[in-house]
């Protein structure tokens, strides 16, 4: 029966293979003339750092979905500001690439489309895919007012971000991290494979005791 249940508890955690979570990271740096909240800012460096799960990848939508066209919904954005500090986008974002158009950028989603960032210039946009590591590469960041009806300040924990427009030179890059993670269903089998190892330690451990005690 220990046997039995041994075995038992060695194929329910053999069977958790393990899933891939692949996170990406996109980081845009340059420098850049605006406002934020009340704080003014000139000629000054920036930082955006922004991360995403690859599964989360489609094709950008018109009419239908379009070829060449991806966004990843991202999970965490922030954005330094020379001296002023670091901030958090607090409203949802996506990064996309349009392979048509060689070009990437950042993309508030929140209500209307907010098209807060782009970059152009890199070759590497014209076959950059959102989901594989990239760069450093350099580009030119177009901010602010690129899209006519479609670019506005982005929400941030300093409040509003405008970025004035600008055409200035910046750099690229995306970092893909893939780790090992169980699936959902594999801690209930994992657990359930501790248990079980756990009840035939324990019966080993009594049978010891019996076996003394006899003695």
């Amino acid at each position: 029966m220990k046997q039995f249940i041994c075995a038992t508890a060695f194929a329910c955690l053999v069977a958790t293979g393990p899933a891939l979570a692949s996170t990406i990271t996109y980081t845009a740096s340059g420098t850049a003339t605006g406002t934020i909240g009340t704080n003014f800012f000139a000629g000054d460096s920036y930082s955006i750092t922004a991360t995403g799960d690859t599964a989360t990848a489609q094709l950008c939508q018109g009419p239908g979905p379009i070829p060449g066209c991806h966004i990843v919904l991202l999970s965490n954005m922030q954005i330094a500001l020379g001296g002023l500090g670091t901030y958090t986008v607090t409203s949802p974002t996506v990064f996309f690439d349009n392979t048509n158009g060689g070009l990437i950028g950042f993309l508030e989603a929140g209500g209307p489309l907010n098209f807060f960032y782009y970059g152009v210039g890199a070759p590497a946009f014209s076959t950059y895919d959102a989901i594989s590591s990239v760069g450093p590469l350099g580009f030119y960041a177009l901010t602010q007012g690129i899209v006519p009806g479609n670019s506005g300040p982005v929400h941030t924990t300093g409040g509003l971000l405008t970025f004035a427009p600008g055409f200035a030179p910046a750099t690229f890059q995306a970092v893909l991290t893939t780790s090992v993670v169980p699936e959902p269903a594999a801690w209930a089998t994992m657990t359930l494979g501790f248990g079980l190892l756990g009840a035939a330690v324990r019966g080993r451990t009594s049978a010891r005791r019996r076996a003394i005690a006899a003695a």
